[in-house]
């Protein structure tokens, strides 16, 4: 999304259609797997709007201002296996 994002500034088309996703390394033969927003089983909703991309804003905000206040303290979860 944070791709899109830049993408979206700097493109000089902004209604052209954007997709996100991933390519895994577990599993390479799957190839591009598609970010999809859809809440529903079986329904792709993959292109990313404007809307989506000022939640994920708003989602990213929230994520650095809580990284950065220093009376959140960090917490190592001590359930992982390693």
């Amino acid at each position: 999304m944070l791709y899109c994002y830049l993408y979206n500034q700097e493109a000089t088309n902004k209604s052209k259609s954007i997709e996100a996703g991933i390519i895994s390394f577990k599993n390479l033969n799957s190839g591009f797997i598609k970010m999809n927003f859809s809440e529903k089983r079986g329904i792709n909703e993959n292109l990313i709007t404007q809307d989506k991309l000022e939640l994920f804003l708003e989602e990213l905000k929230g994520i650095i201002i809580e990284i950065l206040d220093s009376n959140i303290p960090f917490k190592q979860n001590e359930n992982l296996p390693f």
